[in-house]
């Protein structure tokens, strides 16, 4: 497997906006795939995951439709072939998102939820059922968003720990982490090399 985390510029390193944050994701996404041949990686079997607001990141790769702040060049041109997600922020809108203050007058065009295309890469959602940041109830109704369309979606929930569930109980993060893999196997990305 080959691994490539993209810096992308967040308000507390950079002084930037959430738009800033989409924009670099998308970014990253379409440089990987156009220098897949480079990297030596199949463009057809990139898995783009994150957690909490990394999570808002890669689920903008794989919806076409470029947000406010975000270049239309960087849209994808193909999907992921996967998306997997760990507390991830995947609403912003106004009545029922994330800190929506903070996505200002572009709360809901940036809302990842609100903005689906109807055909979605897999995705697997990991999210704790007590997450006090980023509400559990929003994990909940993107997996329903998903499975409406007829996507292929799964949620794993975490009964125990919040927000940084994996650093504070060991047993769910390898639980977590062997749910993934199941993932991907039967997504038929796993094993990496045929």
């Amino acid at each position: 497997m080959v691994g490539i985390a993209p810096d992308y510029r967040t308000k507390n390193r950079f002084d930037t906006s959430p738009l800033a944050s989409v924009d670099d994701g998308r970014a990253a996404f379409a440089w990987v795939v156009k220098h897949a041949d480079e990297l030596g990686i199949d463009p057809a079997r990139i898995v783009v995951g994150g957690s909490s607001a990394g999570g808002h990141v890669a689920l903008w790769t794989a919806i076409e439709k470029a947000p406010p702040g975000s270049d239309a060049a960087t849209s994808p041109t193909a999907k992921p072939a996967a998306l997997f997600l760990k507390s991830a922020v995947t609403d912003t809108s106004p009545e029922t998102g994330y800190t929506p203050k903070r996505f200002g007058d572009d709360a809901m065009a940036l809302s990842p939820v609100h903005q689906l295309d109807g055909q979605m890469p897999p995705t697997l959602i990991v999210h704790a059922a007590n997450d006090a940041l980023v509400h559990y109830g929003t994990a909940v109704a993107l997996h329903n968003q998903l499975a409406s369309t007829g996507n292929s979606c799964e949620l794993m929930t975490i009964p125990l720990g919040g927000h940084g569930f994996s650093s504070e109980h060991k047993l769910w993060k390898a639980k977590a982490h062997t749910r993934m893999v199941a993932f991907f196997e039967r997504a038929g990305l796993l094993p990496a090399v045929k």
